[in-house]
């Protein structure tokens, strides 16, 4: 809605991206609204028509999200644990780490990126444009029993349903190459 003539506001800022959003940003000086007399400048808006500006600053609505966002998720802070911050880590990244020469970071992100991939169609076209598919054959040679199994539930994941046919066809070039070493 409107700003109320004479009502004190104080404004926060949220960042959103496709995973979600931040916390709220730290609170604005008061700024009082005045009344509109005397030299309105005015912008015109294809939605609104005229919109007058607050303080002679031009204000512009964010452009859409993007349906395929690369920034990095929003960060998280701990409550009660002073400054500890963390992120969930982009796809991009997950993938990354599925080469890592640390087990323990094959191990979550091969976990990770199975519960990412099981029914959302986008992620799993990304996965295999990111290069995710022969990492995870690769992962099917681990010594660790249990990143193997993550890595072939992922792969079953990446190829269930009738339009991931990219996939399994990726999965098939990828195979022979892989199990021949």
């Amino acid at each position: 809605g409107d700003l109320i003539v004479g009502h004190e506001y104080q404004f926060r800022v949220l960042a959103h991206n496709v995973v979600g959003c931040s916390e709220p940003s730290e609170a604005s000086p008061p700024v009082t609204i005045k009344s509109g007399v005397g030299d309105a400048k005015y912008v015109e808006a294809e939605r609104f028509g005229a919109v007058q500006l607050l303080m002679d600053e031009m204000v512009r609505e964010s452009p859409p999200l993007p349906e395929r966002d690369d920034s990095p998720p929003p960060l998280h802070r701990g409550k009660g644990n002073g400054n500890l911050q963390w992120r969930d880590p982009s796809l991009k990244e997950v993938i990354d780490y599925l080469d890592n020469p640390d087990q323990e970071k094959q191990l979550n992100a091969s976990g990770y990126l199975q519960h990412l991939t099981f029914s959302d169609n986008l992620i799993k076209d990304e996965t295999r444009e990111y290069g995710g598919i022969p990492k995870l054959i690769h992962l099917l040679k681990s010594d660790m029993p249990v990143i193997q199994k993550n890595a072939c539930a992922c792969l079953k994941n990446l190829c269930f349903g009738k339009e991931n046919d990219r996939n399994k066809v990726n999965l098939l070039v990828q195979r022979p190459m892989h199990f021949n070493e």
